[in-house]
């Protein structure tokens, strides 16, 4: 759900209890301009005086609670955010300290900015919860706004320990979950980091993958089955990456000496 009227929602719109059924409803990502995104948020009728910051919701359900662990959230953002999980504020980006009005800016201007935060057990519940975001612009005349957030977890599935006897291995999970693993030499950890910091995400995606701190590195991107399907070059410390045909699915993105396992949509 997203609010993109003028003016802060009435009621303590980041709490679950609230009543959203006036928001409207669309697709992450959301925003206007030059992104790439799934809906086109409003910004008021004056192109050179925006509305200066955009609500979002989102209500999950967290069942097998006990299965459950190591909880992040990520996101995209174009100019600045602040985070709140089930009421409590979870982290900020590029923006002032204190209380956010719907009149705030963000610090800076930027071409689309990325976040991860680790979520404290406590802040979440078995059941329903929500996840509630405000995005600012740096000034009324901002051309583009962008928002795109990820909750992650590690997940019990399975207990058996199996040893492979192959390079390729595949076993079923559960009735619509199945593993393939294909083990290579010289790829010795997964959405590791080199020395450089190297940040890839979101790593589910629809459209595009933005890379940080990577730039002159090479760019490989394999399926599971080692089929290369792109290579290139970062052009920069902050490159965006948009694959073309590519179906949906698992795929390894080497980034230099760093893989990263990556999810299309």
């Amino acid at each position: 759900h997203y609010w993109d009227n003028y003016g802060q929602p009435a009621g303590d719109w980041k709490t679950l209890d609230y009543d959203d059924s006036a928001w409207k409803i669309g697709n992450a990502p959301l925003g206007y301009g030059n992104f790439t995104k799934n809906t086109t948020i409003g910004y008021g009728n004056n192109s050179d005086n925006k509305y200066s910051t955009a609500y979002f919701r989102k209500t999950i359900t967290l069942n097998n609670w006990d299965d459950m662990s190591d909880f992040r959230l990520t996101c995209n953002v174009d100019d600045g955010v602040a985070i709140y999980v089930n009421g409590r504020e979870l982290g900020r980006l590029n923006l002032p300290a204190g209380n956010l009005a719907f009149g705030t800016y963000a610090t800076n201007a930027n071409n689309g900015i990325g976040g991860e935060w680790p979520v404290p057990a406590n802040y979440l519940q078995e059941g329903e919860n929500v996840i509630t975001a405000e995005v600012h612009q740096c000034n009324a005349s901002s051309s583009d706004l962008i928002f795109e957030l990820q909750l992650y977890c590690k997940k019990a599935i399975v207990s058996d320990i199996t040893t492979a006897t192959s390079k390729v291995y595949s076993v079923n999970l559960t009735n619509n979950f199945s593993l393939k693993a294909i083990y290579e030499e010289g790829i010795s950890t997964i959405n590791s980091m080199d020395d450089s910091s190297v940040r890839v995400f979101p790593t589910v995606f629809d459209h595009s993958i933005r890379i940080e701190n990577a730039a002159n590195q090479s760019l490989r991107l394999y399926d599971l089955t080692g089929k290369l399907y792109l290579e290139t070059v970062a052009a920069s410390d902050d490159f965006q990456l948009q694959p073309s045909n590519l179906p949906s699915g698992m795929y390894l993105l080497k980034v230099g000496n760093a893989v990263f396992k990556i999810v299309r949509k």
